[in-house]
């Protein structure tokens, strides 16, 4: 805490004194869409983790339906079911 107080004063001065340059307005920018980055992050997370709860949702349908199809009745139709349950996961990712 004391090097705060030793070192704010000058800093303070320094920031106060420099000359206004053009690209403040582009680090204004920059720090503005930096504050919002939390907000877009949870987005972007909660979008992941709905592709892979989907994928493993589809990968438990395509061994379902292999595990049927290799039982008897109607192999083809679970077969389809096989190719379809891993075209869609694949879709998801």
């Amino acid at each position: 805490m004391a090097a705060y107080y030793r070192w704010s004063p000058p800093i303070a001065d320094f920031i106060a004194d420099r000359p206004r340059l053009p690209v403040d307005g582009l680090a204004f920018t920059i720090a503005a869409l930096w504050m919002l980055h939390p907000i877009q992050t949870q987005a972007v997370t909660y979008i992941w983790q709905r592709s892979e709860s989907m994928m493993g949702l589809f990968l438990i349908a395509a061994l379902y339906c292999a595990v049927r199809s290799a039982e008897g009745g109607r192999p083809r139709l679970w077969g389809a079911g096989v190719v379809m349950c891993c075209l869609l996961g694949l879709g998801t990712k």
